[in-house]
C-alpha cells in the first residue's frame, strides 16, 4: 500500500447457513479495537475500510467473527510505504474453525 491511497480488509465468515447465527464481527489494529471514533476507518458489511492510508496505519488487523458455536480470528498484516504501491496485503494467520461453520 501506499501513503494516500483507500484500503478494504474482509472477514471472510459466512453466517447466512440455515440454522446458524449471524457472527458477530469486531476488528482490532495492533491489539486495540477499531472505534467509530476513528475519522479513516470505517465497518460496513464484516469489512473494514480505512481511506487515505498513512504509514503509522502499518500494522497487524485482527478480525474476530463470534457467535454461539464459537469464533474465527482473521489477521492480516499492512504495509504502508511513502511512494509508488505494490498493493500488497498478506493474510498471516486464521485461527478457529473453518470459516464457512460459523
Amino acid at each position: 500500500m501506499s501513503a494516500g491511497e483507500a484500503l478494504r480488509l474482509g472477514c471472510p465468515v459466512d453466517g447466512d447457513a440455515v440454522g446458524r447465527s449471524a457472527p458477530i464481527i469486531t476488528w482490532y489494529k495492533d491489539g486495540d479495537e477499531v472505534s467509530v471514533g476513528w475519522e479513516r476507518y470505517r465497518v460496513r458489511n464484516n469489512a473494514l475500510y480505512i481511506r487515505d492510508m498513512e504509514l503509522h496505519d502499518s500494522g497487524v488487523f485482527l478480525c474476530r467473527a463470534t457467535n454461539g458455536f464459537g469464533s474465527v480470528d482473521v489477521k492480516y498484516l499492512v504495509l504502508v510505504l511513502a511512494g509508488q504501491s505494490r498493493r500488497r496485503v498478506h493474510c498471516v494467520s486464521k485461527k478457529g474453525p473453518p470459516l464457512n461453520s460459523l
